[in-house]
């Protein structure tokens, strides 16, 4: 019971009109009647009252009476009603439910709903909006309630409507993290209260299943510029997945990159890398809108360069087995083929044989690549050939060809090409026209003959200097002294 005192006069009286005439009073015309100075507590205390600043919820009686200003004496009936006062209850949730798992969509689609639990209230019934709070749990076990207050929120928004859609616009979730939700109701003009501020409580969800790490990250075999590595098979969902392998030198400037590849086989051989040095080396699961972490770090170490001897005695390598390989001939594979490595840059399957071009590796000339060709070639499980032949490509300007002078005996006309002429300037420049340069040479007489292609011959004189030419790209230099080069 709270009543007003006995003796409590208010400062200003309020004046009633007489005949039953109705009268409005406004807040600051009775706010001095509601100050706790002015009331008697009775079941709860006063100290309590202030404390939480509002009365305990249940059903009331209001009385009123009128007391005379001046005299204290009561001067009217009493006037009863009753009331029901509750504080509201927040929201409650339903969408996603809570510990549950959320598919994972592309794009992200997921649909947040809650039930009020005001809308009996005459007062907030129509003026609440709800303020909807999303956040990270990580670790994935730490306490929701605790996350809520102290790390801001992921995502949040105002709106007056039970339901929201999280979509591509949102802030990207990450597959296979928990997340947390809340949603907080509040009357927008301040006339209602709710329970535990408004927030509901605290929803739990994971984001898609996550996808497990590779396991067993080991080295298969070691070469001086070649490491081949593998992992066990990651199954998820019945999906095919795929996965990134990094690694970078273990001795290395401040903030190396990593090198990167991805395969969809759970090996991979990694080339041109440094002779006799540790790589660090770690691998991760993929699929088209989710990731794995990586797996711990593992070091390798390439082999050290072996001095290469020429034997004569060298037995052949044995005859590949008449066996299948299990995956198709792809790039980036190597080729064992007659003591040599060939990898492959591209290839194409046509009835089960292979075409394409790769490089072999030579052992002799500190593992040079030379480009090589194939046609109509086999290969067994481990990718020996079994059948056709890999060619080297020629290739007039490489650098591994050199000029070597043959030694000319007296009595010998040197033959084209074979003798080295420096000539600033020529004293006559024959250019061939509708047929090609057969050869060029030397009579008896050190005149210079220049046949073509059609069986003509033309006779120079000798003593000059010449520059001959055809259309189709051949040239001749011959000098004052007969001495001739093709150019």
């Amino acid at each position: 019971t709270i009543r007003t005192k006995q003796n409590f006069i208010p400062q200003a009286a309020l004046t009633l009109e007489g005949g039953g005439v109705p009268q409005i009073f406004y807040g600051e015309d009775l706010a001095e009647y509601f100050n706790p100075n002015a009331l008697d507590f009775s079941g709860i205390t006063r100290s309590e009252y202030e404390k939480n600043a509002r009365l305990p919820e249940g059903v009331y009686r209001f009385t009123v009476e009128v007391l005379d200003y001046n005299r204290g004496t009561i001067v009217s009936n009493k006037g009863l009603t009753m009331a029901w006062i509750i504080i509201n209850d927040p929201p409650l949730l339903n969408l996603p439910h809570n510990n549950t798992t959320v598919t994972l969509l592309d794009p992200t689609n997921i649909f947040f709903t809650w039930t009020p639990r005001h809308t009996a209230s005459p007062n907030a019934a129509f003026t609440t909006e709800y303020i909807f709070r999303l956040i990270e749990l990580w670790p994935d076990n730490r306490n929701p309630y605790d996350a809520f207050l102290s790390q801001p929120p992921l995502y949040e928004i105002t709106t007056s409507q039970n339901q929201i859609l999280y979509g591509i616009n949102e802030p990207a979730l990450l597959p296979g993290r928990k997340y947390a939700w809340q949603v907080e109701a509040r009357d927008t003009e301040g006339r209602d209260l709710f329970k535990n501020k408004g927030r509901s409580e605290v929803f739990i969800f994971q984001y898609g299943e996550p996808l497990p790490v590779p396991q067993n990250l080991q080295m298969r075999w070691a070469k001086p510029t070649t490491l081949a590595i593998r992992w066990d098979t990651v199954i998820h969902e019945q999906e095919e997945v795929k996965y990134r392998l990094q690694y970078r030198p273990r001795k290395r400037r401040e903030n190396h990159q990593w090198y990167e590849t991805r395969t969809k086989f759970t090996q991979k051989t990694l080339y041109h890398l440094q002779p006799d040095t540790e790589y660090e080396m770690k691998v991760r699961t993929e699929k088209i809108a989710q990731e794995s972490d990586y797996t711990e770090i593992r070091i390798f170490k390439t082999l050290s360069p072996k001095a290469f001897v020429c034997n004569e005695n060298v037995k052949p390598p044995p005859l590949p087995a008449n066996t299948l390989p299990v995956f198709p001939l792809s790039v980036n594979d190597t080729i064992h083929a007659g003591g040599y490595d060939v990898l492959v840059r591209d290839v194409i399957e046509i009835s089960g044989k292979y075409y394409g071009s790769g490089v072999a590796i030579v052992p002799w000339l500190n593992a040079a690549k030379v480009r090589v060709t194939f046609e109509n070639i086999n290969v067994n499980d481990r990718f020996w050939l079994k059948t056709g032949t890999i060619n080297s490509v020629w290739t007039a300007d490489s650098k591994f060809l050199l000029d070597i002078e043959k030694p000319i005996t007296p009595g010998n006309t040197p033959q084209a090409g074979e003798l080295d002429i420096t000539i600033v300037a020529v004293d006559s420049l024959i250019t061939v026209t509708g047929m090609a340069i057969a050869s060029v040479t030397k009579d008896e007489d050190g005149n210079i003959v220049v046949t073509t292609t059609d069986g003509k011959q033309q006779t120079l004189p000798k003593g000059e200097s010449y520059a001959i030419v055809d259309e189709v790209g051949n040239g001749y230099v011959v000098d004052k002294e007969g001495n001739i080069a093709k150019t």
